[in-house]
C-alpha cells in the first residue's frame, strides 16, 4: 500500500458505542457534532436533549448551536437520516477491534473535528496504532463536510501531495 489515508475518522471505544447507541440524545448530539463541527456543538449540553422526540432534539441542538452558516434548521431532516446511519454504524462497530498497522498512516483532519480545546481524538487513536508513524494533513470543513465543495478540492490536492514520492 503507498498510501493508507483516513479521513477525518475514529472509532469509539467499545464502551462509548454501547452507550451512545442506547442513548437517542447521544446519537442526536453526535450526528450534529460530526456535521457542524465539534467546536460548534459544545454550545450544547445533552442533557438538553433527553427526554424529546427525535426532531425536537434535532431542532434544539440546531437552534443552541445558533451557527445557521454550519447547519441550518431546514437540514432537521438530513440529521433525522444520518442519525439512522450512525446508530447503524456504532452497532456493527461493537464488534471491531482494529489492530496495528506496520507502515505508515496518513491521516487527513478537518479544522470543525477538533474538540474545543483542540484535541483531536481519532488522530490520538489511530496515531498509536501506525507503527511507522502518522503523517497529519490539516484540511478545511467538518467531517461531514470533508466530501463537499469547496473542501473536497482542498482535500484532493492533499491526497495528491501525500501520495507525491518527492
Amino acid at each position: 500500500v503507498d498510501l493508507l489515508a483516513l479521513f477525518d475518522t475514529a472509532p469509539l471505544t467499545p464502551e462509548g458505542m454501547r452507550a451512545d447507541a442506547g442513548d437517542p440524545a447521544d446519537v442526536v448530539w453526535h450526528t450534529v457534532a460530526g456535521l457542524a463541527g465539534y467546536a460548534a456543538a459544545a454550545k450544547v449540553d445533552v442533557e438538553e436533549l433527553r427526554g424529546l422526540e427525535p426532531r425536537e432534539q434535532a431542532l434544539a441542538m440546531l437552534r443552541k448551536m445558533d451557527a445557521p452558516q454550519l447547519l441550518p434548521e431546514s437540514r432537521v431532516d438530513d440529521v433525522l437520516a444520518l442519525t439512522g446511519v450512525r446508530s447503524a454504524n456504532l452497532q456493527a462497530q461493537v464488534d471491531y477491534q482494529p489492530k496495528p498497522y506496520r507502515d505508515r498512516l496518513t491521516y487527513f483532519r478537518t479544522a470543525g473535528s477538533e474538540t474545543a480545546a483542540g484535541h483531536s481524538p481519532g488522530l490520538d487513536f489511530w496515531s498509536v496504532l501506525a507503527l511507522g508513524g502518522t503523517t497529519v494533513h490539516r484540511v478545511g470543513g467538518t467531517h461531514g463536510t470533508i466530501l463537499h465543495d469547496p473542501y473536497v478540492h482542498e482535500l484532493a490536492e492533499a491526497i495528491l501531495a501525500a501520495g507525491d514520492p518527492r
